[in-house]
């Protein structure tokens, strides 16, 4: 992993040690949501760091989109603004929205359309996520069948190649 020359030894410290799951302080920060502790780590990290997969193959973007709080959760507004702009800067600063691969149990844009979190899912795509990826966790099913209830995310992942049998059949029988 490359270090930024500058780095203080304490954020370099910081950035070399994992935890006995394999946790960088980038994964802990996301998993506290603690935005402002992210922010100071990232300038630091190279995208491979950002990137890093823990012990069960999460990278921070993943367990972000995984720990997503679902819809109707009472702190659901200021819990989404926060995790938004976590997205926001692990994407800005290099994080793949196509990881981990090869072989995905799970990946951010498929946990994202999972808990509804519509804005995630287009920043995901934004950032070249691929609509047509699917993982384990999913049961392999396309993101279209996950998107089903948000008609705008559904015409993008068809727009973007993401097929889906139900989807047309929905399409030919005037549904849409």
């Amino acid at each position: 992993m490359a270090l930024i020359s500058g780095c203080s030894d304490a954020i370099a410290q910081s950035l070399l040690t994992t935890d006995e799951q394999g946790y960088t302080a980038i994964h802990r920060a996301v998993i506290a949501n603690d935005l402002a502790v992210l922010q100071q780590l990232l300038p630091y990290a190279d995208r491979e760091y950002i990137n890093r997969e823990s012990n069960d193959r999460s990278t921070a973007l993943l367990l972000l989109c995984k720990r997503l709080m679902y819809p109707g959760f009472q702190a659901e507004k200021p819990c989404r603004q926060m995790q938004e702009e976590i997205l926001v800067s692990l994407l800005a600063a290099g994080a793949d929205p196509n990881l981990p691969q090869p072989d995905p149990v799970s990946l951010p844009l498929l946990c994202a359309l999972e808990k509804r979190w519509w804005r995630g899912a287009e920043l995901l795509l934004d950032a070249g996520a691929d609509a047509k990826a699917m993982d384990v966790e999913h049961s392999q099913r396309p993101a279209t069948y996950l998107a089903r209830n948000n008609v705008d995310i559904l015409i993008r992942l068809l727009k973007e190649g993401c097929a889906n049998d139900e989807v047309c059949s929905w399409i030919a029988d005037g549904i849409f």
